[in-house]
């Protein structure tokens, strides 16, 4: 059997027309090397999935994949908040830790 690869790809433009017209998905994967453009998203995320009483002290977590703390990253995205039923749980430079994957498998 041969290896497919499938990517999705959408435009800077026509992905930040979608968020704020609502259409958050619960679940979202981004690849953005901008980080300007990364963090206009992340904001147009919270906003429209969070709401209007978006606070990013109690509705933004964000990790980097470079601190390993994989563990803490899980047990966001599986408790509910304190102030918020809703919360955004963000993970960086997540080729970093396919990276460590792929040579703790080798």
């Amino acid at each position: 059997m041969t290896k497919s690869e499938t990517k999705y790809s959408i435009s800077y433009k026509n992905l930040l027309e979608k968020f704020q017209q609502g259409k958050v998905s619960n679940n979202i994967l981004l690849s953005i090397r901008e980080k300007v453009l990364l963090d206009d998203l992340i904001n147009v995320i919270c906003k429209n999935f969070v709401g209007r009483n978006f606070d990013a002290g109690n509705n933004l977590i964000s990790f980097s994949a470079e601190d390993k703390q994989m563990d803490n990253v899980l047990n966001e995205c599986s408790n509910i908040g304190l102030f918020s039923e809703k919360k955004v749980v963000v993970l960086k430079n997540v080729k970093k830790v396919l990276k460590d994957a792929k040579d703790v498998s080798s």
